[in-house]
């Protein structure tokens, strides 16, 4: 089963952000990556054949409020589901989030995130990020808060419910007290370490300290960390609830 590389940014609550600039920033990288764009969402939905002016038109009319642009398809027509058909994808959704996707050995995952501070000043309008590697259909799903099952994540796999306990707390207007979870690459601001109650933001600063290794960029902080020490931080900081994927 193919493994693909993601990299997920949410953008500060209730801040509004310009979703021209957004596309002008995932255009960039996807040209950058694949050369050129060859389909895209469509207002319905549905993935079409891109046209760069029709898109733009709709986007900026208001008829078509979220974005996906993905490279050529890798099968053929109708052997897969479209939005899997590529090797690179780009997503800004509903809930302003930005959602990079590439197939394991086309870009590494810290390339995502690089790619994702040279968006600037577009990323000035997120506040926490992550990057972790999954299969292709459950992980594309999970970007965006959405169990997906494939062969690795059955339809009664047990830990299904993770993928949409982050959408709850941002539908119910949580996300400030909460992170998603713990993965190799986490992105914070520092807005959205001060944002978090006291005793669950001491556990994250703790935690950060303690294991893997710390970057300052700009107004974030880029912790990283090793695969072995991903459930180590995870069993802490679940135990403050902080993470949104083990909350009720």
């Amino acid at each position: 089963m193919d493994k693909c590389n993601f990299f997920v940014a949410h953008a500060e609550p209730d801040l509004k952000v310009n979703s021209y600039d957004v596309f002008c920033g995932l255009r960039a990288w996807l040209i950058a990556v694949a050369g050129k764009i060859d389909r895209c969402g469509g207002k319905n939905g549905k993935i079409i054949k891109y046209n760069e002016k029709k898109f733009i038109d709709e986007l900026c009319s208001g008829k078509n409020q979220t974005i996906f642009l993905c490279s050529e398809r890798i099968w053929g027509k109708g052997n897969w589901s479209e939005a899997l058909n590529c090797d690179f994808s780009a997503r800004y959704t509903d809930e302003k989030d930005i959602i990079f996707s590439a197939l394991k050995g086309k870009i590494e995952l810290h390339d995502l995130v690089e790619a994702f501070f040279k968006l600037l000043p577009t990323s000035e309008s997120f506040d926490y990020a992550y990057s972790y590697c999954e299969s292709h259909a459950y992980g594309f799903g999970y970007a965006a808060g959405v169990f997906t099952p494939d062969d690795e994540h059955p339809f009664m796999w047990a830990r299904r419910n993770e993928a949409g306990g982050w959408l709850s707390k941002q539908w119910d207007g949580l996300s400030d007290f909460f992170i998603r979870d713990v993965y190799p690459v986490n992105v914070f601001s520092g807005r959205k370490l001060s944002a978090l109650p006291l005793e669950k933001r001491k556990a994250l600063e703790s935690a950060m300290q303690r294991f893997g290794a710390c970057e300052t960029r700009g107004k974030f902080i880029v912790w990283v960390l090793d695969d072995h020490e991903l459930e180590d931080v995870r069993v802490e900081l679940k135990a403050v609830e902080l993470l949104a994927s083990y909350c009720p």
